[in-house]
């Protein structure tokens, strides 16, 4: 995680950065700790970070895994139709560490990152919700 933060912080402007490094699994939910419980069987788990992705604004860094594809699948089938639209689409884990910037400042990060970046695994060591409305579900992970 500290590795992910670190480039957060480096990346993502300070005025928009409320949030520590995380892979977000559903963004909008009233999930309860009862549904949550029964998807959380596994301790930790590991994931692959597999490159880097380019969005509009921003960077991230793009997950892979089949224990990430299950916890998400679960914890869908958990909120069933109180999933958002947002939600109810693919699943494309990352872990956004600069967003909120211009076009030309996200293309500078992006090849910036890519050069000499080398596929590497990280491991999720938990769930949280974001706050008390249960309005998103970030995992955590260390690397």
């Amino acid at each position: 995680m500290a590795f992910f933060e670190a480039q957060r912080k480096r990346y993502y402007p300070g005025h928009a950065n409320r949030m520590p490094a995380h892979l977000t699994l559903i963004y909008h939910t009233a999930i309860t700790a009862e549904q949550l419980n029964a998807c959380t069987h596994i301790p930790s788990f590991k994931i692959q970070i597999t490159g880097l992705v380019l969005f509009k604004n921003g960077v991230a860094y793009e997950a892979a895994g089949e224990e990430l594809f299950r916890l998400h699948d679960c914890l869908a089938a958990q909120c069933g139709a109180a999933l958002s639209f947002r939600d109810q689409q693919t699943f494309h884990p990352h872990i956004t560490i600069c967003n909120q910037v211009t076009p030309y400042k996200a293309k500078r990060v992006y090849e910036e990152l890519c050069n000499g970046f080398a596929p590497f695994e990280a491991t999720a060591t938990g769930i949280s919700l974001n706050n008390n409305k249960g309005e998103a579900l970030p995992l955590l992970f260390d690397v």
